[in-house]
């Protein structure tokens, strides 16, 4: 939960780092993803890059997220600030 009110971004990319890393070893990673992907669509480049990052390696490491994560990947390409 810290993610979604931290105003700076390289806590944040370093707090959505250890979570690509650690999140696909949790009982429930799906329960994450959420709270990555609303950073991916909320906040500014730097951090939307290590959410993309983020969401990435979840993908790479839960086959059973793999499609709903590359679905919310899929909308962010959309986003037309950067």
């Amino acid at each position: 939960e810290f993610i979604e009110d931290c105003e700076f971004s390289t806590l944040c990319t370093r707090i959505l780092g250890f979570l690509g890393e650690e999140v696909p070893s949790t009982s429930l990673p799906s329960k994450y993803v959420r709270f990555i992907y609303n950073r991916l669509i909320l906040e500014h480049a730097v951090v939307r890059a290590a959410a993309v990052d983020a969401l990435a390696k979840i993908a790479m490491k839960c086959p059973s997220l793999r499609r709903d994560v590359l679905i919310l990947l899929q909308f962010g390409q959309n986003d037309n600030d950067d």
